[in-house]
């Protein structure tokens, strides 16, 4: 007995210590390497991007990734998410080219609103709840209202939907940001079934408290909690570009009224 309970205790300490081998050391080594503009706006990222994708023509197009759990989908959020970190998601490759030049511009001091689990960049100040991010760096605010600079811009993605009280968010944003600033929000869309709110539980990040639409699109019928989400967004910032994008989700660009 003593023996057998040894044996599981040093294979769980093994296992822990290849995961942190692996979390502290490969991956964010290779993480490094990804989250660059260099990189991300390469041919390279194109091609690590697109695997298992069988027809290119059709896949800008296809929006329902997610809720089909394609290949390519679960490639890159099952097999290589913890290099790629929150470049994972297809919306961000669809609008890379609209993004990228704010998220690595090093002239610029951004917000990464939830992002510890998957950071857009190296030197985007994230607030989120999380002790630290996927660096092991500490994250140094756990609420907007901590936050003691003016942001060129707020990003977040895969995250307002946990949050019940949006309008009290947004107006925290609009009291971070320059007047100058940028909104990128990338949400889930009520296409994919399983992220609906009340579908959806997850003890670490909070459930969905939201299914969200773009408002050219009826509600369906016994959906819990829908909500408009560009609707939400308009009444604080000046929306610049909305689309239902890939991964079953929404992308929405914009600024300050």
């Amino acid at each position: 007995m003593a023996t057998s309970i040894s044996k599981k205790i040093s294979g769980t300490l093994h296992k822990i210590m290849y995961n942190n081998f692996l979390v502290n050391g490969y991956f964010a080594r290779k993480r490094k390497e990804v989250l660059n503009k260099a990189f991300l706006g390469s041919k390279d990222f194109d091609q690590l991007f697109l695997t298992k994708v069988n027809n290119i023509n059709q896949y800008q197009s296809y929006l329902n990734d997610a809720q089909d759990d394609s290949a390519n989908f679960n490639y890159r959020h099952r097999r290589v998410h913890k290099i790629l970190g929150g470049w994972r998601w297809k919306g961000l490759w669809q609008y890379k080219n609209k993004i990228l030049n704010t998220l690595f511009d090093p002239q610029l001091q951004g917000i990464d609103f939830g992002g510890a689990n998957g950071p857009v960049s190296l030197h985007a100040t994230i607030v989120d709840f999380d002790p630290v991010d996927a660096f092991n760096r500490p994250v140094p605010y756990k609420s907007l209202k901590d936050v003691d600079f003016k942001a060129d811009y707020i990003f977040s993605s895969h995250t307002l939907e946990h949050i019940s009280d949006l309008d009290s968010i947004f107006k925290e944003m609009i009291g971070v940001l320059k007047p100058t600033g940028r909104i990128i929000f990338h949400v889930p869309a009520y296409t994919c079934i399983r992220w609906r709110s009340g579908l959806h539980s997850n003890r670490k990040f909070n459930d969905h408290a939201w299914t969200f639409f773009l408002s050219e699109t009826p509600f369906e019928e016994g959906i819990h909690n829908p909500k408009y989400i560009d609707e939400a967004v308009a009444r604080h910032f000046e929306i610049e570009e909305k689309a239902y994008v890939g991964d079953n989700s929404i992308m929405i660009l914009g600024k300050p009224k």
